[in-house]
């Protein structure tokens, strides 16, 4: 026997009061999910507009920031919502944080899918490095011993190295007379108070 609403064939017909098909049921329960910023995409991926890798690392690190804030925001909206448990709740209030919430939720979710775009552009742009552990490219004291990558003197800071030593070896010069004078000094005023207590 042929089911309710379905014709000759397996094709299904919307009766009244009838729920529809399973696939129908699951299309209405399924929720709204964005597509993937294809605008962001094509930009990124466009010959015309190279983005410099720093710059999607600026992009992405602001994206992460406005997450963040956005996240805050959700908090907060939860945080002042009450419970319907025999509480009279403002209808327009309570829509009007639902909309906030919805708008916020489909915010995180762009979001998460430009974070994602820019995220596999920077691993697209940086694949050729060489990848080196973050413990080599410190110089990291051991034992006395320095491992890892040791920083590379230009001839900028070898000139400042120089003169650094320079002057050093200069304050170190005057230092010493000024010792020498200061012990010249103390010697005279006590033999000039010797000869004042000899006076006496």
């Amino acid at each position: 026997m042929a089911n309710p609403g379905q014709l000759p064939g397996g094709v299904f017909t919307s009766v009244p009061g009838m729920p529809g098909p399973p696939q129908q049921q699951q299309q209405q329960q399924r929720p709204f999910i964005p597509q993937p910023p294809t605008g962001l995409v094509t930009q990124l991926s466009s010959p015309a507009k190279e983005v410099n890798t720093a710059s999607l690392c600026k992009i992405g690190q602001e994206l992460v920031q406005d997450i963040v804030q956005k996240t805050q925001e959700v908090f907060q909206t939860l945080k002042i919502m009450q419970l319907p448990n025999g509480v009279t709740v403002n209808a327009q209030s309570f829509q009007d944080r639902k909309v906030k919430l919805e708008e916020l939720r489909m915010t995180l979710i762009m979001n998460f899918r430009k974070l994602r775009v820019i995220y596999n552009k920077v691993i697209e742009n940086t694949v050729m490095f060489e990848e080196h552990p973050i413990e080599d490219l410190l110089p990291i004291e051991e034992d006395g011993e320095v491992k890892g990558e040791t920083p590379k003197l230009t001839e900028a800071v070898k000139y400042m190295s120089e003169e650094h030593k320079l002057y050093a070896d200069q304050i170190r010069l005057k230092n010493h007379q000024l010792k020498d004078i200061i012990d010249q000094l103390r010697t005279i005023i006590w033999e000039i108070n010797t000869m004042m207590v000899m006076r006496k």
